[in-house]
Formats: C-alpha cells, sequence, structure tokens
C-alpha cells in the first residue's frame, strides 16, 4: 500500500512539473507573438520597440511586477538616474513587504 501511495505522489508531482513546462511554453509563445505583433504595426517604430521590449522583460520575469520594477531599477542606475533608481527602490521594497 505504501508503494502504491508513493507511485501515485510521483505520478502527481510528475504532472506538475509537465504542467509548468506546458505553461512555460504557452507563456513565451504568447510573448513572442505579442512582441512580433508589436513589430508588424505600421505606426511608430520606436514606440513598438518599447513595447516589444517591455513584453521581452515581462516574460523573461515571469510577470513579477516586484521584478519588473527591480529590472527597471537597474536600467534607471545604468542611466545615472540614482535619485529615481532609489524611488523605484523604494516602491520594491513597500511591495515586498506586503506579500
Amino acid at each position: 500500500m505504501i508503494n502504491n501511495i508513493a507511485d501515485q505522489v510521483n505520478k502527481i508531482e510528475a504532472r506538475q512539473v509537465e504542467a509548468k513546462a506546458m505553461l512555460t511554453q504557452i507563456a513565451t509563445r504568447a510573448a513572442n507573438e505579442m512582441f512580433t505583433k508589436m513589430y508588424q504595426h505600421p505606426d511608430n517604430f520606436d514606440e513598438r520597440c518599447y513595447r516589444g521590449l517591455g513584453c521581452a522583460i515581462a516574460a523573461h520575469a515571469h510577470w513579477d511586477g516586484i521584478r519588473i520594477m527591480e529590472i527597471f531599477a537597474a536600467a534607471l542606475e545604468d542611466a545615472n538616474w540614482h535619485t529615481e533608481c532609489a524611488i523605484v527602490l523604494g516602491w520594491v521594497e513597500t511591495q515586498s513587504g506586503l506579500k
């Protein structure tokens, strides 16, 4: 009986791993399709680039808002916008405390 329960637990865990992999593939495909559509739109090339980059960042961060803000803060720091970076990091700290 214990072996049967262990087998069932192993099957459930394997299904969870498969489901997570499938969801990751679906999310990646959706982000890629959105990114492609942005680049095909005829209006305002710069805006499409920024939006496409934003979609790529969101997908890379697995749509985690805190992680996206951390990436944004890193970009601000790299651009020597240290005051603004500190503000964003303050938001991250505030939001992290709410989780």
